[in-house]
C-alpha cells in the first residue's frame, strides 16, 4: 500500500455534559455542544516521518565509517600486518598497508557521500531504499574483505594495484575463490 496513516495533530473535544437545541438563522434545528480545540504539538509532521528514513540511513552510514576506520586503523598497526611486511619488504617500502586502507576509506566515504546527495523523496522510494539498505550493509564487510585479501596474498591481484580495485570487485573476487574451494 502507498498509504501512511498519521495521528491527527489537532482535533475537537466535547466539554461539558450537556448539549442544548436552538434554532438556526434558516429555522432548522442545531445542536449545540460545548467543544475545545486540542493541538498534538508533539505529532510528527508528515515531512518529518518521510525525511526521518534519510536520516536514519546516514546515521548508520557514519557509523559504518567509524567502524571500518577503526577497525583498518587497528589492522594496519597490528602484529599480524607488521609480520606480513616484514615478509614483503616491498610492500612495507611503499607503505602499501596504509595506502589499501586510504583507498578504503576513500571509497566508502565516496559511497557515503553519494547518499548524503540524495533528497528526502529518493530514500522513500521502496526501490532505491531497499538498495541503500543493501549497499551499507555489505559496505562494512566488503571493506575489511578488501583489507584482508591483501594480508592474503591480494587474491591474485598485484599487491601494487590492490588499492586501484574497487571494493566490490575484490569481494567478489574473494568470494568466487572461496566457492570455488569449496566445490573443490
Amino acid at each position: 500500500e502507498d498509504e501512511i496513516l498519521f495521528p491527527p495533530r489537532s482535533y475537537l473535544e466535547v466539554v461539558g455534559g450537556s448539549s442544548r437545541i436552538e434554532a438556526g438563522p434558516d429555522g432548522r434545528l442545531v445542536r449545540i455542544l460545548g467543544l475545545k480545540v486540542n493541538a498534538n504539538v508533539t505529532s510528527s509532521t508528515i515531512e518529518g516521518i518521510l525525511s526521518r528514513r534519510r536520516d536514519l540511513l546516514l546515521s548508520a552510514g557514519e557509523n559504518i565509517m567509524h567502524e571500518i576506520r577503526s577497525t583498518l586503523n587497528n589492522l594496519v598497526e597490528s602484529d599480524r600486518v607488521k609480520a606480513i611486511l616484514e615478509k614483503r619488504p616491498l610492500d612495507k617500502i611503499m607503505g602499501m598497508s596504509g595506502m589499501v586502507r586510504d583507498s578504503i576509506l576513500k571509497e566508502a566515504g565516496a559511497i557515503l557521500a553519494r547518499l548524503r546527495s540524495r533528497t528526502n523523496d529518493w530514500f522513500n522510494g521502496e526501490f532505491q531504499y531497499a538498495n541503500a539498505v543493501r549497499e551499507l550493509t555489505k559496505l562494512e564487510t566488503m571493506a575489511i574483505s578488501k583489507f584482508k585479501c591483501w594480508m592474503h596474498g591480494t587474491g591474485g591481484l598485484a599487491t601494487y594495484s590492490i588499492s586501484e580495485v574497487p571494493m566490490e570487485t575484490v569481494y567478489r573476487r574473494v568470494e568466487s575463490q572461496m566457492t570455488r574451494q569449496l566445490n573443490d
